[in-house]
């Protein structure tokens, strides 16, 4: 990771979530209690022109237009329809991807109070680094979002943990470090949010896979502050 990357001391800070006697379970049911807190907090002006970004890629999706029923007006209608429909009537793509951009709502987390204060600060603490690796690689940061959002929605029907999960190394690497875990919760949140409504299995795969992937560099750390405190060291 480059430097420049914020850093947040809590080794003074000792609490639940770092101790070092904790079972695989219960790390991973942690990482997956973080990963909802993560989603809960407000958007950032990153996570905005992110989500503004593939909210306006998924209302253009085929697969979106399909399940609302809001086609573009020639894609749906045939050859010979088109030449007899009125010209008001057609709306050309260019058109269309304005009124989608310009329509465009973005999904909203849910304001629930937390129980676990030590959590909202540690989910504060992977925004900030989040922010700033989009910062550093942003093109990455979206090309990854972006494919995983089709994925996601190209196979809601049928979508499992083993296949998203394949999916999400085959995008972001196999190394359990810092970055990559910063990387999974920051882009997995965008995922999430702008999928959950067509596939309701997302979220729950999301998490599995976090408390899953990186429960054990996390115990070998001494729980999950310390991880997340590392910075990849």
């Amino acid at each position: 990771m480059a430097e420049g990357m914020p850093y947040f001391d809590l080794k003074s800070q000792r609490t639940p979530v770092e101790s070092c006697e904790e079972s695989l379970e219960d790390i991973e049911k942690q990482a997956c209690l973080l990963f909802e807190e993560f989603l809960r907090l407000p958007h950032s002006s990153n996570t905005k022109s992110m989500l503004k970004k593939s909210s306006k890629e998924a209302a253009d999706s085929p697969i979106i237009q399909e399940e609302t029923g809001h086609y573009n007006y020639k894609q749906s209608r045939g050859p010979c329809e088109c030449d007899e429909a009125d010209e008001d009537d057609l709306v050309t793509d260019s058109e269309g991807a304005e009124k989608s951009s310009s329509n465009v709502v973005l999904p909203q987390p849910e304001p629930v109070p937390t129980q676990n204060p030590e959590l909202t600060r540690l989910a504060h603490q992977m925004q900030q680094a989040g922010d700033a690796l989009y910062q550093q690689y942003g093109d990455r940061v979206d090309g990854v979002q972006t494919h995983l959002v089709s994925y996601v929605l190209s196979n809601a029907g049928d979508l499992t943990y083993d296949r998203l999960s394949r999916e999400i190394d085959n995008m972001i690497g196999r190394d359990r470090n810092w970055t990559n875990l910063i990387f999974a919760y920051y882009v997995g949140k965008k995922v999430c949010l702008l999928t959950s409504d067509t596939c309701s299995t997302v979220k729950s795969y999301f998490e599995q896979y976090l408390g899953r992937s990186f429960r054990r560099p996390m115990q070998q750390a001494g729980g999950i502050a310390p991880f997340v405190n590392s910075k990849g060291h």
